[in-house]
C-alpha cells in the first residue's frame, strides 16, 4: 500500500461520509464511498459479510453482539 492510497494512510475522509461494508469479486471489506463509487479499501477481504459488519461493529463503538441480534448477521 502506498501513502495516502486509504485513509488509513492518509487519504482525506470523503465529505460526510463514513465506512461501509463493502461488496466485490474478492469478497467484503470495509471502505468509504464517493459520489456512489468506492472510494477505499480499508481492510483486507472477508469471505463473508458477517465478520466485516462485526468489524464496522466494534469500529463504531457498538457491542458487536448487539449489532448481531439487531442486524441478523451470520458468521
Amino acid at each position: 500500500m502506498m501513502q495516502g492510497e486509504t485513509v488509513g494512510s492518509g487519504a482525506p475522509i470523503p465529505e460526510g461520509e463514513v465506512l461501509h461494508v463493502m461488496q466485490s469479486p474478492a469478497g467484503y471489506y470495509l471502505g468509504f464511498v464517493e459520489d456512489g463509487q468506492p472510494y477505499s479499501r480499508e481492510t483486507g477481504y472477508f469471505a463473508s459479510a458477517g465478520p466485516a459488519q462485526i468489524l464496522l461493529a466494534e469500529l463504531s463503538g457498538v457491542d458487536p453482539e448487539l449489532w448481531q441480534a439487531y442486524e441478523g448477521v451470520r458468521t
